[in-house]
C-alpha cells in the first residue's frame, strides 16, 4: 500500500494555506500581521513568511511518515518516532528566521494533525475531525507528565515549561492530550457559522478573540502575568460577543501597549483553519492507490 503524493502534496499545501491566513488576519491582537510588527520587535511580516516557505514542505512529511511507520510502532509511541522530524522542520525554520521562532506551537499542533491523517489513512480509517482528534489524544496520553516530570531539574527550561513551573500551565502538551477537543467541537463548527456573516478576515479575527478568550496561553503569560492573562481573556470574550472591526483594533493596540500577543491562540486559529479545510474533502483525502 502506498500513499498518492497528491495527498501528501495537498497536506502540504493546506498546511501552508492555514499558516498564511493566519499571518494574513488583522487586526490580531499583538501579533505579526502585514501591516504590523504588533508587540514583536524581533520578527515581521517577510520573517513570518520565509519561515512558513521553510515549513510547507515538513508537513506532508509528517503524515507521509506517520503512514508507513502506522503498523511498526503502537499510536502511543509514534510521536517519539516522529520527534526527529519535528526537530528537523524546527531546524529548518530557524534557518529561515535567522534564529527567530515563529512557529514552533504551530509546527507541534500542524504536525500532529498531519501525523494523525497519515495514520487514519494506513489505517484505511475516515478522515474525520473526531478520528483525527481521538488519533492525536492517543498519541500524547500522559505527554505532560512524562516531559514535565524532572522539568525543575532543567537548566534551561523553555518557555512553555517555565510557565509549568510558575503556574502548572500545561500548555500546547495539555491541549495534545486532549486530542484538541475545543478546535473539533467549537472553533470548527463556529468558523463555518463565522464565514456566512463576516468576510474571511473577520471571521478570523473573530473567532481568534473567541480562542484567546478560552485559552491559557502561554504567550501572554510569559510576556506578563496570569492576572494579565485573565484580562486579556475578559477583553478578548467581550469582542467577541460584540465584535467591531473599530474594536477589534483597540484591543489590538491594547495588546501592544501591553507588550504581549496572543500566540498560542494564533497557533490554534491555524489549526483551525486547517482542519476545516480537511473536514470539507475528507473523501478526497482517503484516496489511496
Amino acid at each position: 500500500m502506498t500513499l498518492d503524493k497528491k495527498i501528501i502534496n495537498e497536506i502540504s499545501y493546506k498546511a501552508e494555506k492555514a499558516l498564511t491566513q493566519e499571518l494574513h488576519t488583522t487586526p490580531k491582537y499583538g501579533l505579526v500581521c502585514p501591516i504590523s510588527c504588533g508587540s514583536h520587535s524581533d520578527m515581521d511580516y517577510k520573517t513570518f513568511i520565509n519561515a512558513i516557505a521553510a515549513l510547507k514542505q515538513h508537513f506532508g512529511q509528517f503524515a507521509e511518515y506517520a503512514f508507513f511507520n502506522a503498523d511498526k510502532s503502537d499510536l502511543s509511541d509514534l510521536l517519539a518516532v516522529l520527534r526527529p522530524l519535528g526537530r528537523k522542520a524546527e531546524k529548518a525554520m530557524l534557518e529561515a528566521t535567522k534564529g527567530v521562532n515563529t512557529h514552533k506551537g504551530a509546527l507541534f499542533c500542524l504536525g500532529l494533525a498531519c501525523s494523525a491523517i497519515g495514520y487514519l489513512l494506513a489505517k484505511q480509517k475516515e478522515v474525520t475531525l473526531s478520528n483525527i482528534s481521538q488519533t492525536i489524544k492517543t498519541m500524547c496520553y500522559k505527554l505532560s507528565k512524562k516531559e514535565f516530570a524532572s522539568v525543575t531539574q532543567k537548566e534551561f527550561p523553555t518557555h512553555g515549561e517555565q510557565m509549568y513551573i510558575k503556574y502548572g500551565v500545561l500548555g500546547a502538551r495539555g491541549l495534545g492530550e486532549r486530542g484538541y477537543e475545543e478546535v473539533i467541537k467549537i472553533y470548527v463548527p463556529l468558523l463555518d457559522k463565522l464565514y456566512k456573516i463576516h468576510d474571511k478576515n473577520q471571521a478570523h479575527s473573530r473567532l481568534l478573540a473567541k480562542i484567546a478568550a478560552q485559552t491559557e496561553d502561554v504567550n501572554i503569560i510569559y510576556r506578563s502575568d496570569y492576572d494579565t492573562l485573565l484580562l486579556a481573556q475578559e477583553k478578548c470574550a467581550k469582542l467577541f460577543e460584540d465584535y467591531s472591526v473599530t474594536s477589534a483594533q483597540r484591543l489590538n493596540e491594547w495588546f501592544i501597549e501591553k507588550n504581549i500577543s496572543c500566540g498560542g491562540s494564533a497557533d490554534l486559529l491555524s489549526l483551525t483553519l486547517f482542519l476545516y479545510e480537511i473536514n470539507k474533502e475528507n473523501k478526497k483525502m482517503q484516496k489511496i492507490k
